[in-house]
């Protein structure tokens, strides 16, 4: 009988702690993409310095290639669109695996934001 009720105390414990968890691995993912999003800014920032202009890259290897950078793909998906003198940084969640899907930085942001900085952003 004790043996039971051990069972289902830590049954209750068990099905508390596993969805806390669990927010909390998605939230340590947002936090990855709004650092990434910071990173690519930066690059952006440099780039402009050195070449009077924004690039654009399509996916997350081609921001890797263009901006020098090593950003992780295995849960975010990074883009670049511009516009003349500004930028909107993309960050799009892969598969439902993190708790907000987008995250957006631009040139005159300093911290991300799930709002669309500019309408050219994707």
């Amino acid at each position: 009988m004790e043996l039971l009720f051990v069972i289902i105390i830590i049954g209750i414990l068990a099905g508390i702690g596993l969805p806390m968890y669990r927010k909390a691995v998605l939230k340590a993912r947002d936090r990855e993409a709004q650092a990434m999003l910071k990173l690519i800014r930066e690059a952006e920032r440099m780039y402009y310095i050195d070449y009077d202009e924004y690039v654009a890259c399509t996916d997350t290897d081609d921001c890797n290639a263009k901006l020098g950078l090593d950003l992780p793909s295995q849960y975010w998906n990074y883009d670049v669109a511009t516009s003349g003198d500004k930028f909107c940084a993309h960050a799009k969640g892969v598969e439902n695996q993190t708790l907000n899907s987008d995250w957006y930085i631009s040139e005159d942001k300093d911290e991300p934001s799930t709002t669309k900085p500019h309408d050219f952003c994707r």
